[in-house]
């Protein structure tokens, strides 16, 4: 069991992805955007968020194959004999 429920990580992953595309959209059109007074570096917000919203995706998954682990520990034991 990890920290996100199934939603929450396809959101995550929803989130990550489309801050990654619009931080490579600001990127490449950011030498156009300067005349609407836009800063050249805007675009590293997005990929700064894109890459908290990968590390807690990265955590999630840690937690999620630590719980299996256990899991399938537990189950292999075998038997004692007594």
């Amino acid at each position: 069991m990890g920290i996100l429920g199934r939603k929450q990580r396809l959101l995550a992953w929803i989130g990550f992805f489309a801050l990654t595309a619009y931080g490579i959209f600001l990127a490449y059109s950011s030498t156009g955007l300067k005349e609407y007074g836009l800063p050249p570096d805007t675009w590293m917000l997005s990929v700064t968020v894109a890459g908290l919203i990968a590390f807690v995706l990265i955590v999630d998954d840690v937690e999620r194959r630590k719980g299996r682990r256990a899991a399938t520990v537990e189950v292999e034991e075998p038997p004692s004999e007594g």
